[in-house]
């Protein structure tokens, strides 16, 4: 028997249905040494893999999250059948049924396994398929760095999984089935304009997943959130220019440290002609066929730097200078 908290919240009419400042009760300091991304591609995946949440998005909540080893409960609904959860250290529970009662403690009528980790499920001939329980593997969880989660632990789960995958049923063309994350090309001064200073109650109505990482109040509250399958090129020139100054280096969590890796290799080629280039050159002139011959990261590298290339001149370690560059040590010298 599972000790279960009882939550009055849902997600069937929107992702973030709690007062304006909640969520900084619960996305904390403590709250950051948990990679959260990882559990968010496990969830995606086996929510893609049923297809059933992007077609009654309009329904769709997280209900239930249960922790067997932690003997915890905590949602809107009761913990499921345990022929359900089986024993893994975390499962989630999803409805896609309009009805406000969910009676899922009783063990299903019908079940049917779409994925190797899902049930769907259901209590009646006319709810056969009201449910969606995911177990989530030890495996998994160890990744993440959760295995055993106390109650304030578990209401961050439920409330940051139930805010991502109503969002995620809503809006989720970014996202293919080979669990890759595509986009539309997006420019980082207009990325800025639009997302920079987007709160993350905006992010997490409005904007799809894969653009979470625009936004500065996302970094500063939940880093750990954010996925490094979303890091594309445009990402990389925009968390260079916007982002990086303020956040390179701040947080280790293993996605952030992808991410800024990625933004590292990013760099790499534009440091590397500015350097190569002011190695032959007595004065940084350049002409404009050199411009349109050099790489998109030269570019960022000549923003990051307000065009002030000789910063780079005595530069004899690549790494350290992408490094300082990230870091904004070159801006105190603008």
């Amino acid at each position: 028997m599972f000790i279960h908290q009882k939550s009055f919240t849902t997600f069937r009419v929107t992702a973030w249905p709690s007062s304006q400042a909640s969520h900084y009760r619960l996305f904390t300091k403590p709250m950051l040494r948990y990679d959260l991304s990882v559990l968010v591609d496990f969830l995606a995946r086996a929510i893609f893999d049923t297809n059933k949440a992007f077609v009654r998005y309009t329904t769709f909540s997280l209900v239930n999250t249960v922790s067997p080893l932690a003997n915890l409960s905590f949602g809107y609904a009761p913990p499921p059948s345990d022929k359900l959860k089986r024993f893994h250290p975390l499962t989630f529970t999803f409805a896609f049924t309009r009805r406000d009662h969910y009676p899922i403690e009783i063990n299903p009528m019908f079940s049917m396994r779409p994925q190797k980790h899902a049930h769907i499920w259901g209590n009646s001939l006319l709810g056969n398929s009201d449910y969606l329980t995911v177990n989530v593997p030890k495996r998994i969880m160890q990744e993440v760095g959760l295995n055993v989660p106390n109650l304030r632990e578990m209401e961050w789960l439920y409330m940051a999984i139930g805010a991502w995958s109503k969002g995620f049923a809503r809006r989720n063309k970014f996202y293919t089935h080979k669990n890759l994350f595509t986009a539309a090309p997006l420019d980082p001064v207009t990325a800025y304009s639009r997302l920079y200073h987007a709160k993350m109650q905006k992010m997490f109505n409005r904007v799809e997943y894969n653009e979470w990482p625009y936004s500065k109040d996302m970094w500063q509250l939940a880093p750990n959130f954010l996925s490094p399958r979303a890091a594309n090129d445009d990402f990389l020139d925009y968390y260079c220019r916007y982002l990086a100054h303020d956040f390179y280096g701040k947080y280790r969590t293993n996605n952030v440290e992808e991410i800024e890796r990625l933004a590292e290799e990013y760099l790499k080629p534009g440091v590397l002609d500015i350097i190569s280039q002011l190695s032959t050159e007595d004065t940084i002139a350049i002409e404009p066929q050199f411009e349109q011959a050099n790489s998109r990261s030269f570019r960022t590298v000549q923003v990051m730097l307000n065009g002030n290339l000789n910063l780079l001149r005595s530069q004899t370690d690549i790494q350290g200078a992408i490094r300082s560059l990230l870091s904004g040590r070159f801006r105190s010298s603008l």
